[in-house]
Formats: structure tokens, C-alpha cells, sequence
């Protein structure tokens, strides 16, 4: 069939179906009027440009962006409140990594990164890798978005001392910030009521009202939310009246904004077109850029694992690894091998949880495989995507008994055997597998990030000089040098464990009592006391600038320590004001009660809660009621969906395409979240020719490359 038409066909088909499934409503005509009427540029008479040297911006560390080559890098300054350009600004850092051709083409890839909240310039190295194929004819602009960890982060310090050193290192990088609220910073603004703009309303009520009434307290709306609002406490409060105090307007901090951004950003650097390549929250930030300035100069669209403008998210968070597990299922009965194997998948797997259930199997180790074990190891399906071709093989073996393949998988041994079998793709990229809490292993996830952190402290010291001389060092870089060196005396655990924590430390006040107290409570073995002494002397030296300094350096230069941590307070500040506030809780229990498999989604919901009790009082503001459209835009489009992505699942990738009339839609097999970090090579080439011409669909054939390597049982 032709592709064009194939094209038009699986358009038809999905209109179809959603249309059978009572969704039709969520496809209105263009909200594109409404946002901004004849996509009027921004101002640019209130915009700065500087170019600044991108080793000043990374303040020497070198060796991780050894590979950026020819590059320049700045900061565009553009105002907070883009309706009052005359007052507090926000900063915009950015790279440009300048095309590897003789013959550049004009126009560049702008990389829209994830979260929100998240930051794209920590990770700069590994994304130049992977954007180096679409580089070789095209610059590359990648850029943090407002409000994220290089421009104009929102910060605040959520935690006190005792806090700090309660919780271990681990806890610490692995936890966000906590939820919290505040009255809304405009004194002349109405404040909504508790059910408006967080949208959870009185759950008693809406229990009763979608027949939840009655259900255990783990699965009642009135009680989870009861929960979820006793977490916000004082010092999460303290956080929020922090951002407030320097005087932030959070109701700025939203992808309305963050579109106006993009295109001054792309006037600034007098590109007059350019392509767009958005990943997760990048590809809604891409769709409403599409619909607010739709003659800006934006000549193609990627959306990789797309997050729809207009799709209850949080409602139907607890269906995503429903849909992702049934997907598998309905891989392996597409193919005839996998289905002779292993027939009638979806029945025997709900059976298997029953009996599970039970009757735990009992392996003769002592280890013990539950019902939830199975569910656990099911939900993050999309997190290890290359253990999916063993899946079937585990259940037929749990079955009967035999969790060979299930302890393979949890342990992390099944993919690192030399004879481990059929692997998933020739270019998929396997995440590390979480081990089981039975399973011991030689290092776990967490030490081996706490030694990364102690590499990236010494690589910066390195990077300023420390190590070779004193001289020139500034007082901030002489006591971060003193701190190192103290770190460097303990023994490689508590080593690891401090150099986390010092990392961690701008979540705490900015401020000398700080730093002291970090001291006193960090070492504490005789054999430090000196050291302890001669930092406190430094301290007592510095100025305020100098304490300042150092947590400029702990928030900026290593950042590259957690390139994938997102900035807490600008995800609330974007998710309250455009999605939770069109949203109600109780649905996302309405929605995991509906599911074929409940287990799948009834063990999500708690951690919905917060974010909906957050977002009751969270200043951000509540979005305009168009934005919650879906958006339509004659700007040609391609989308990217992993089979296997829980994040942003095939159903989401769908919605998008139905809206967009020139759009392609390509279903990538073995992929989670983003597609062109699964299968680089294959998706750089589909981007490369769509961009050349987007006009036409691409050549999508190497997709069939990645088709699962199903594996079979032991007999065959």
C-alpha cells in the first residue's frame, strides 16, 4: 500500500475507534485563536542576548563536555511576565552546537526537553551523542527551559539540618522535594475554593456521587486526599513562602510562557525557521509553541512519547501500565511463534495473580514470590524494556512453579549472562534492572551514583585548579577544595555518602549557618577533628558573597552530577496550572477500577494524591479554559510511540495524531520512553529524511528490526 495512503488509512482507523469509545469530544476545532490571535511574535524590546565562553558556563568540567565541539553557548534574559515586559526577568542559558557539515542547512533542530521541570543542559554530553546524526546538516539548539536548573531554577530550601541528616543520601536522591502550597502571590486575585483549581472537591461527596463509596481506606478518594493534605507541612510551606519572598510570580512558570520563550529565543539567535524535536513534556511544550505561534517559522515537528495537550493524564495514570502490559500481550499473540508457545497470555496471567495471591510461591532459598512481586516487576516493564521478550516465558514458568526467569530478571542476571538467549534488539538501550530486595549484588543503583557524584566533585575541583595550586582560588573554591579533601580521608562508603550530600546541600538555606552546621554534623571522627577546625576558620573568613558562591557552584556547575533531576516546584507550577486543574482525583480510582487487570493501576493512585493536594492551593494560577483543547496545526508533524513506553503509552501518541491532519504516526517496537534513546540509529534516520522533506512520510522500514525476539521455553 502506498504510505500516503496507509497513512490515511491508520488515521481513519483511530478516529474510528475513538469515536466507538466515546472520545470524539476530545477533538474540537483549533483552539488556536483563542491562545493567540494571528500568532503575534513576542517583544523583543525587553530581551538581552549575551554570549557567553562554554567553558565559563561550565565551569571547567571539561571532561564531560569534551565531545560538544563546535559550539557556542549564552543566555537570553526575557521578562518573567511576558504581559509586563518592563519588570522581573528570567534567564534562558542555552547551546548551540553548530552543524558538522561543509553545507549547513539554514534551519536547526531545537531539542524541547522533558519533565516539566527537567533540566537539558546537565545532560548536554549524552545529548550531543544523541543528536550527533541529525547534526552532521543541522545546529542543534538545546536550552533550559525558564525556571529549571540553568535558567532561573526555582529554588528554596525544603529541608532543615535535622531533616538533612535524618535521611541517608539515598533517600535523599531518590526524593523530591515536599508538596506544598501557598496562598496565590496577587493580593487582588481571587483565591479559589478548595475544589477549584486542584480539582479534588469534597471526595465524600464524589465518592458517593461515582459509586466509590464504601471501598477500603487504601481506595477512598475522602481518605487517601485526608492523607495526602496531612503531608504538606511547615517546612514545605516555609519553601513555597521562600519562592514568593524573592519574589516570583509562579503563575508565569507554565508552557503558555515557556512557547513565548522558545520563539524569542529563536528570533534572538535569528534563526527566521526551525524544526522542533520534543521527548515526553517536550512534545506538549512543542504543541502549544504549534498553536500560539503557528507562523513563527516552525517548519516540521517530532513528537517522541507524546503528552497530548487536552488528555487527562492524571485521571488515567493508573491505566498506563494496564495498557502496556495488555500491548505485550498482544505482541506475543501476533506472532504465531510466541502465540504457539505461550497461548491465551491475558487469561493464564490473571489466573497466575489469583493463585499467587493465595498461595505464594515458596522458592527453596527461602525467597518468596507474592501476587505484588509479579505486579511490581509488570509495572516497570517500560523502565527494562529488553526483559520483555522473557516475559511470557516467566509466566508459564510461574505457572509451574519454577521462577528461574522471574529471579533472572529482578536480579539482573538474565541480560548480563554470557549465554543469556535472545536479546531484545541489536540497538536497544537496557536500563538497569531494580534488584529484588532478596537478591544481593556486588554494588547497588544508589553507591554506584553516590561514587558518580564523588567523580563529578573532584572532576570540578580538578577543572578550577585545586589539586595543583592554592593561588587564585576564591574563597568559595578554597572551602569547597577543604571540604573534598576531608571527604577524601573517610573510607569509600562514607566517602561516596558525603560527597552525595554535598550535592544535596542548596536544598537546605543558603546561608553560613548552613555550612557550619554541614561541618560540624559531616565529620565527626577524631581523626577529622582538624580539618573540622580549619573549615570552620575558612568559614568564618568568608564573606556573604563567598557562602553565596558556594551554593551557586552546589546548584550550577554540578548539576551534571543528576542530569535527569527535575525541578519539583516548576513541575507543580506547570502541571497545577494546565492539567491537574481540569482534573478530579477520584477518577484516577474510577479509572483502576475499570481496568481487565486492577492490579496493574489499583497500586498507584496513593501517589496521585499529593500532587492533586498540592495543586489545591498552589499559587500558580489555572490555565485559560483553551488549554486544555487538544491542539490542531497544519504544521507537518511526525510522532514516535514505544510500544513499551508506560509514560506516555501508544493510546496518548494516537490522540495527538488524530488532531494533527499532516501528521505521521510510527510505532516503534521494543521501546519505552523515548524512542530515539531505544533506537538511535533507526529514528535519527526517519528525523533526518522527515526534516529534508516534510511533506512526505519517511521510509519507516528499519522499525522492523527491533520486532521481539520472543523467548521460548527450555524444550524448544
Amino acid at each position: 500500500m502506498d504510505r500516503t495512503w496507509r497513512n490515511r488509512f491508520v488515521r481513519f482507523v483511530v478516529v474510528l475507534l475513538l469515536i466507538v469509545g466515546g472520545l470524539a469530544n476530545l477533538i474540537p476545532g483549533s483552539a488556536r485563536a483563542q491562545a493567540n490571535p494571528g500568532g503575534i511574535a513576542p517583544d523583543m524590546s525587553q530581551t538581552t542576548l549575551e554570549w557567553r565562553d562554554c567553558a565559563t558556563v561550565y565551569f571547567g568540567l571539561s571532561d564531560y563536555y569534551s565531545n560538544l565541539g563546535d559550539s557556542a553557548c549564552g543566555a537570553l534574559t526575557v521578562p518573567e511576565n511576558w504581559s509586563r515586559p518592563g519588570e522581573r526577568q528570567v534567564e534562558l542559558q542555552f547551546v548551540v552546537l553548530k552543524a558538522k557539515g561543509e553545507n549547513p542547512r539554514p534551519d536547526p533542530v531545537v531539542y524541547l526537553s522533558g519533565g516539566p521541570g527537567g533540566t537539558a543542559l546537565a545532560g548536554v554530553s549524552s545529548l550531543a551523542d544523541l543528536f550527533s546524526g541529525l547534526r552532521e546538516q543541522r545546529d542543534v539548539v538545546i536550552y533550559d527551559q525558564r525556571g529549571t536548573a540553568y535558567s532561573s531554577p526555582l529554588r528554596c530550601s525544603s529541608l532543615t539540618v535535622d531533616e538533612f541528616f535524618s535521611r541517608s543520601a539515598d533517600e535523599l536522591l531518590g526524593s523530591t522535594p515536599p508538596d506544598a502550597a501557598t496562598p496565590d502571590p496577587d493580593p487582588d486575585a481571587e483565591t479559589p475554593e478548595p475544589d477549584g483549581s486542584g480539582g479534588a472537591g469534597d471526595a465524600t461527596t464524589l465518592d458517593d456521587s461515582l459509586g466509590l463509596a464504601g471501598l477500603p481506606p487504601s481506595l477512598s478518594a475522602s481518605v487517601l486526599m485526608d492523607e495526602a493534605r496531612a503531608t504538606i507541612s511547615d517546612d514545605a510551606l516555609r519553601c513555597v513562602e521562600e519562592l514568593l519572598a524573592q519574589g516570583i510570580d509562579l503563575r508565569q512558570y507554565n508552557s503558555i510562557a515557556s512557547a513565548t520563550d522558545l520563539i524569542a529565543l529563536m528570533q534572538a539567535l535569528e534563526y527566521d525557521t526551525f524544526n522542533l524535536y520534543g521527548i515526553s513534556y517536550g512534545t506538549r511544550l512543542a504543541l502549544v509553541t504549534m498553536r500560539d505561534y503557528p507562523n513563527a517559522g516552525i517548519r516540521s515537528v517530532i513528537l517522541d512519547s507524546t503528552y497530548p495537550v487536552g488528555l487527562p493524564g492524571f485521571e488515567r495514570y493508573p491505566s498506563e501500565p494496564h495498557e502496556v502490559v495488555i500491548q505485550l500481550f498482544a505482541d506475543c499473540f501476533l506472532d504465531p511463534v510466541c502465540n504457539d508457545a505461550y497461548p491465551n497470555l491475558k487469561a493464564r496471567f490473571i489466573a497466575l495473580l489469583a493463585t499467587l495471591e493465595s498461595q505464594p510461591l515458596v522458592v527453596s532459598d527461602g525467597i518468596t514470590v507474592t501476587d505484588d512481586d509479579v505486579v511490581d516487576l509488570m509495572q516497570s516493564i517500560s523502565s527494562m524494556v529488553a526483559v520483555a521478550p522473557y516475559i511470557p516465558k516467566m509466566i508459564a514458568e510461574l505457572e509451574a512453579g519454577d521462577p528461574t526467569t522471574y529471579l533472572g530478571i529482578v536480579s539482573g542476571e538474565l541480560l548480563t549472562a554470557p549465554d543469556a538467549g535472545p536479546q531484545a534488539t541489536p540497538d536497544v538501550t537496557a536500563p538497569e534492572v531494580p534488584a529484588s530486595p532478596e537478591a544481593a549484588t556486588p554494588i547497588s543503583a544508589d553507591e554506584a551514583t553516590q561514587a558518580t557524584l564523588r567523580a563529578v566533585v573532584e572532576a570540578f575541583l580538578q577543572g578550577i585548579g585545586v589539586g595543583e595550586t592554592s593561588q587564585g582560588l576564591t574563597p568559595a573554591q578554597i572551602f569547597l577544595a577543604e571540604v573534598t579533601y576531608a571527604i577524601n580521608q573517610l573510607t569509600t562508603g562514607p566517602s561516596n555518602e558525603l560527597a552525595a550530600r554535598l550535592l544535596l546541600l542548596d536544598q537546605l538555606p543558603a546561608t553560613r549557618l548552613t555550612l557550619s552546621q554541614f561541618v560540624e554534623r559531616a565529620f565527626t571522627e577524631p581523626a577529622l577533628a582538624e580539618e573540622q577546625a580549619t573549615l570552620q576558620q575558612i568559614l568564618s573568613t568568608m564573606t556573604d558573597a563567598d557562602v553565596a558562591a558556594v551554593f551557586d557552584y552546589l546548584s550550577g556547575p554540578l548539576q551534571v552530577a543528576n542530569p535527569t533531576g527535575s525541578n519539583q516546584f516548576m513541575y507543580y507550577s506547570v502541571e497545577c496550572n494546565e492539567s491537574a486543574s481540569f482534573q478530579a482525583y477520584e477518577r484516577t480510582i474510577e479509572t483502576a477500577l475499570e481496568l481487565e487487570i486492577p492490579e496493574l493501576g489499583l497500586n498507584t493512585v496513593a501517589s496521585l494524591g499529593q500532587i492533586f493536594a498540592v495543586c489545591e492551593i498552589w499559587p500558580g494560577g489555572h490555565a485559560p479554559g483553551y488549554a486544555n483543547l487538544p491542539v490542531t496545526s497544519e504544521i507537518p508533524t511526525l510522532i514516535f510511540a514505544g510500544t513499551y513506553d508506560m509514560q506516555t503509552p501508544l493510546s496518548w501518541n494516537k490522540q495527538a495524531f488524530v488532531s494533527l491532519p499532516n501528521s505521521g504516526l510510527i510505532i516503534a517496537p521494543m521501546s519505552g520512553h523515548g524512542v530515539l534513546t531505544y533506537h538511535q540509529a533507526c529514528a535519527t534516520q526517519i528525523a533526518d529524511d522527515f526534516m529534508n522533506d516534510p511533506g512526505y512520510l519517511p521510509d519507516d522500514s528499519c522499525v522492523a528490526d527491533y520486532y521481539p525476539q520472543w523467548a521460548l521455553p527450555d524444550a524448544s
